[in-house]
């Protein structure tokens, strides 16, 4: 029967011409269209440095666009009718008619560094103490963490010493197997911490989570941090220490 080739053309002679026309590419083509079409062929280009033959009905070339074989496309050449990118814009086009540009920039003024300050101010003045929940982490050391509560949801997290029950510091774990305190004693003390905690006067961007950090103190230390929003107003809650708190706390 006849067969169908890619743009719609229903000739027998066709596939039989395209066949022989693949032979010919197989026998003497260059590395570069062997690696496209599968076919082995020998190394090097065809004789007089000519350019590969395209099959029957293959759309033409864009200028500057280059074809296996022929020689390399100038630097900067690029396609026709490219247009640069706009300062701080990751690609921009059009699709169904709607032009579109994806921003990738963040405004890291000093105005927005204040506004992130200023929004966690406003938030410290709300912070409650949570429960208090152990945990044990995949070695099977033990976690005692503390919520600091925002809108009944956990926006941080303070973590005690298993041995004596006093603050740790931020991110930093002892390597704990068997608790020598009790949570009663860290719970009396919980409401004290959390009032005296201070909001240090500074702030960093994570660019690939998009939010700011601005670390709590305690008696001079850093033990917790408030997560912003880039947009510099809305508080970002911790979800895993909601549901722990939720699962383990007391």
């Amino acid at each position: 029967p006849p067969i169908l080739n890619i743009y719609g053309t229903s000739t027998t002679a066709g596939v039989q011409s395209f066949n022989q026309n693949q032979n010919a590419v197989s026998q003497s083509a260059s590395p570069q269209t062997a690696a496209r079409t599968g076919s082995p062929v020998s190394a090097g280009p065809l004789p007089g440095g000519q350019p590969a033959p395209m099959p029957p009905g293959a759309p033409p070339v864009p200028p500057g666009a280059g074809f296996p074989g022929g020689p390399p496309v100038p630097p900067g050449a690029g396609f026709p009718g490219a247009a640069p990118l706009p300062p701080g814009s990751a690609f921009t086009g059009t699709t169904g008619g709607y032009s579109y540009s994806s921003q990738y920039s963040i405004n890291l003024s000093t105005e927005m560094v204040q506004k992130v300050l200023a929004t966690a101010a406003q938030e410290r003045k709300y912070l409650r103490e949570g429960k208090v929940w152990i945990l044990r982490g995949p070695g099977g050391e033990l976690q005692i963490k503390g919520g600091l509560v925002y809108r009944d949801v956990v926006v941080s997290v303070i973590g005690f010493d298993p041995v004596n029950g006093s603050v740790l510091p931020a991110e930093y774990r002892p390597v704990v197997y068997q608790e020598s305190t009790s949570l009663k004693n860290i719970k009396r003390q919980f409401s004290t911490i959390v009032n005296n905690l201070k909001i240090l006067a500074g702030a960093w961007y994570r660019a690939p989570e998009g939010y700011w950090v601005v670390p709590l103190t305690y008696k001079n230390e850093v033990v917790a941090s408030l997560k912003i929003y880039c947009d510099g107003i809305h508080v970002i809650p911790d979800y895993e220490a909601t549901q722990e708190m939720a699962y383990y706390g007391s």
